[in-house]
């Protein structure tokens, strides 16, 4: 039975820069005209979809001041303050305290 030869070395691999400089550089520059131009046009296309629908208003709420919680938990009379149940120390992961 003759040896087993091992399968040929396989040629290096290539990185993606070393494949782009390997290019023509005509086709590079037509290429990267290409993807300035793909930009553009998604920017375009962008500003096109804005104008014909608008956004909408933003209706939530990003931000409570400190005067404004005082000033609604004044409003409320003190029953409707207590009424929810303090967190229980289980419910938070802690251990109550003895």
């Amino acid at each position: 039975m003759p040896p087993k030869r091992s399968p040929p070395p396989s040629p290096p691999r290539r990185t993606l820069w070393a494949m782009y400089k390997g290019i023509e550089p005509r086709y590079r520059i037509l290429l990267g005209m290409g993807f300035m131009g793909f930009s553009m046009l998604g920017l375009w296309v962008s500003d096109q979809l804005e104008e014909a629908f608008p956004p909408q208003a933003d209706t939530r709420v990003t931000h409570i001041s400190h005067q404004d919680v005082a000033a609604a938990e004044r409003a409320q009379p003190p029953s409707a303050l207590s009424a929810s149940p303090a967190p229980s120390a289980t419910a938070a992961g802690q251990r109550p305290r003895e």
